[in-house]
């Protein structure tokens, strides 16, 4: 069995991107249809995605307006450090796997991501079409096509089927659903959410076991897996 430092698992909008990528594709259309919110999130945008087509906005179109979102401040250069270091990274974003990919490969990160976990889309006949990861009704905490306390533990699983454990995970995200991923982690491990978003007012509301380290700039998350010497200074 081969022992992995540890398992860093991100989100993407607002967590390693500083925007979200769904809203700044959707904004590619003069007026954008409302959306419901006893609706799926998902549905929602395989419809604009739909429109998007409608209106000839290109596959081209699309991607320039996904990779021309900047990154939260030094987020590149910290996964490239974590990376260093022989560490395993996950996302696990409710985003699409297009817009996550084609981000990557933008930004030249596509080597420090061992695996991406987010609904499948692609582009067929000139248009996007988008599906949810999962079809969940297990967890209350998470929306029906995507549940990441589920796929992270599965991740984990999986990599010790395999061969490999992991000493420790850090998962860092921003939102409402990475808060099940972080009630699920151990007391030795790590949560990193970003201040002033729903997953810091969640944990202040009802703690976790984990260690909480709420971060403003990925200085911090550096300086954190350093000082535990996870990471290398």
């Amino acid at each position: 069995m081969k022992l992995k430092c540890f398992l860093a698992a991100f989100d993407f909008d607002h967590t390693i991107i500083n925007d979200n990528s769904d809203i700044v594709v959707s904004k590619l259309l003069k007026e954008v249809p409302k959306y419901s919110k006893n609706g799926s999130w998902t549905h929602y945008m395989d419809d604009i995605f739909k429109l998007l087509h409608e209106n000839n906005i290109s596959e081209d179109d699309i991607r320039k307006a996904v990779v021309s979102i900047p990154p939260v401040a030094n987020t590149i250069e910290m996964l490239r450090k974590i990376k260093e270091n022989d560490c395993e990274i996950v996302i696990i974003s409710d985003a699409n796997t297009y817009f996550i990919n084609e981000w990557l490969k933008a930004h030249d990160l596509l080597d420090c991501i061992d695996k991406v976990y987010s609904n499948p889309a692609e582009f067929v006949n000139g248009r996007l079409h988008i599906r949810g990861y999962q079809e969940q009704d297990w967890c209350k905490l998470s929306p029906r096509n995507m549940c990441k306390g589920y796929i992270l533990f599965e991740h984990i699983a999986e990599r010790q089927n395999t061969g490999t454990l992991f000493r420790y995970v850090a998962y860092c995200g921003d939102g409402q659903n990475d808060y099940c991923p972080s009630i699920k982690l151990r007391a030795d491990d790590i949560v990193f959410p970003r201040k002033n978003y729903p997953l810091e007012k969640l944990i202040i509301k009802t703690p976790i076991k984990a260690n909480t380290v709420v971060w403003e700039h990925t200085d911090l998350i550096v300086n954190t897996l350093q000082q535990l010497r996870l990471i290398n200074k």
